[in-house]
């Protein structure tokens, strides 16, 4: 028996316990209006497990784990799995990992997934996973599952098994993270509740990489479909164009008429390799950064995890609200680390002092007796889209209650010209809430004008409406 042990610096979804490495993701697919179900990935490279003599000269390793769903802190799902390598000759050279994928039915709801593994050679090598999972998906409205980054498709040859989906095998890629040898990104989505308006008719997914949310050239493909219930999309792009750094793919569903019915986005990262199976981050600025995390204290740290709730994706944002629970310090590091690592693999430090940086700024501007400033509306705004190109604003107005209207001319690649209303009901210092936008996912209020109109609140009865000055003040 010999033991690969590895060193490893700070990993999300892993926890290193006496050698062993895990690495976790998954993806949640809407089964019918009351369940859904979840794709739970592990991938533990062979090199932090024990191995045993299995014949003359082979020897293979083997895992343990148990997969616990917990709603309401009581158990929803267990189950023990076991996982073994292939019988190997040569243990010297193990540059690969073990990968598997369980699929588990859930009713629609709010979940804590937990995994505990265990080396069935040397029970004190483990490791350990968590996840907040939130699998509720709208029954009236266009929306998209989860995004599955894959490591390769290809048409499958035999019956189905783990991996196959539509006749293809799907192979995950747990790291959402590319190497310069993978010159495609592949990826496997699911449409659900296109409006009945549309059934039988042809709607087009648009498709495309881009960076700082702005599209990147020569990325984008379209495929159309006829529309059904649900309507499922295998799709690759050429990434062999991408310098290192980091990116989002972004999938977009369009009407015949070039309505917009749904879009998703999901981060991913090119890299000249994996250094998860080296297990070293070798950048100087990296291990710098690394240090600097290890000397807050875990107050500050869970309070410095606890600004990255509003410009996380939906995964971040669930672990973001575990990470306030009693979390091992080492999972604190790790998530903090890797959350930045996505955002800057060359400079993670910079990334998180230039954000933190901008926490100041909404707390200096916009903190209320009740609140921070980064934890306002005005303050959520700012830190997601950054600083409007214009504000409006009426502060003394007899007419209306005190308001801003923040403009963006260039929201989003896809989004411009979009406005954000802000106004203070309660006349207390500095006391602003969005009532209305006109940027897609966010709140919009048709009745906003004569909610911010004082005039039209003291007089529900009379037909005039005092807000001429709102309109101005909004299609300027």
């Amino acid at each position: 028996m010999k033991k690969f042990s590895l060193i490893l610096i700070l990993l999300i979804s892993t926890v290193l316990s006496d050698g062993m490495v895990v690495f976790m993701n998954y993806s949640v697919f809407k089964n019918d209006l009351n369940s859904s179900i979840i794709e739970v990935y592990l991938k533990i490279p062979l090199n932090t497990l024990y191995f045993e003599q299995a014949g003359d000269n082979r020897f293979q390793a083997s895992v343990n784990y148990e997969v616990r769903i917990l709603q309401n802190d009581s158990v929803f799902f267990q189950k023990i799995y076991n996982l073994s390598s292939p019988v190997l000759e040569d243990t010297l050279h193990l540059n690969f990992a073990l990968l598997d994928l369980k699929r588990i039915e859930l009713p629609q709801g709010i979940y804590r997934l937990e995994i505990q593994l265990i080396d069935v050679i040397n029970d004190k090598n483990t490791a350990s996973a968590a996840a907040i999972i939130d699998t509720k998906f709208p029954d009236k409205q266009a929306v998209f599952s989860d995004i599955e980054l894959l490591d390769t498709v290809y048409q499958s040859a035999k019956e189905p098994g783990k991996f196959t989906r539509l006749g293809y095998e799907l192979i995950p890629n747990v790291f959402n993270s590319f190497t310069s040898h993978q010159n495609q990104l592949y990826f496997y989505t699911e449409l659900y509740s296109i409006p009945e308006t549309f059934n039988g008719k042809m709607i087009f997914f648009r498709y495309y990489i881009s960076k700082d949310s702005v599209a990147i050239d020569m990325t984008e493909k379209v495929n159309k479909q006829v529309a059904g219930q649900t309507n499922f999309l295998i799709g690759s792009l050429n990434i062999s164009i991408l310098p290192e750094g980091n990116y989002e793919l972004v999938i977009e569903a369009y009407s015949k008429e070039n309505l917009l019915l749904t879009s998703k986005k999901t981060a991913f990262s090119k890299r000249k390799t994996h250094d998860y199976y080296l297990g070293l981050t070798s950048e100087t600025n990296r291990i710098h950064f690394a240090g600097l995390i290890k000397e807050y204290s875990t107050e500050e740290l869970k309070k410095n995890i606890s600004y990255l709730e509003i410009i996380g994706d939906n995964k971040e944002i669930q672990q973001v609200k575990l990470m306030q629970k009693e979390i091992d310090r080492a999972e604190l590091e790790s998530f903090f680390f890797e959350f930045w690592v996505r955002r800057d693999s060359l400079n993670p430090e910079s990334a998180w002092i230039n954000y933190f940086s901008r926490i100041s700024d909404c707390n200096r501007q916009f903190t209320t007796m009740m609140r921070e400033g980064y934890l306002t509306d005005r303050g959520r705004v700012y830190l997601e889209y950054g600083p409007p190109n214009s504000i409006s604003e009426s502060s003394s107005s007899q007419l209306a209650y005190p308001y801003q209207i923040w403009h963006y001319y260039q929201l989003t690649k896809s989004q411009q010209n979009k406005k954000f209303v802000f106004f203070n009901r309660t006349g207390a210092l500095n006391e602003y809430e969005l009532i209305h936008s006109n940027a897609l996912g966010e709140p919009q209020n048709p009745k906003w004008r004569e909610i911010i109109s004082k005039y039209n609140n003291l007089n529900p009865n009379n037909d005039r409406f005092f807000g001429d000055f709102l309109d101005e003040d909004f299609n300027e």
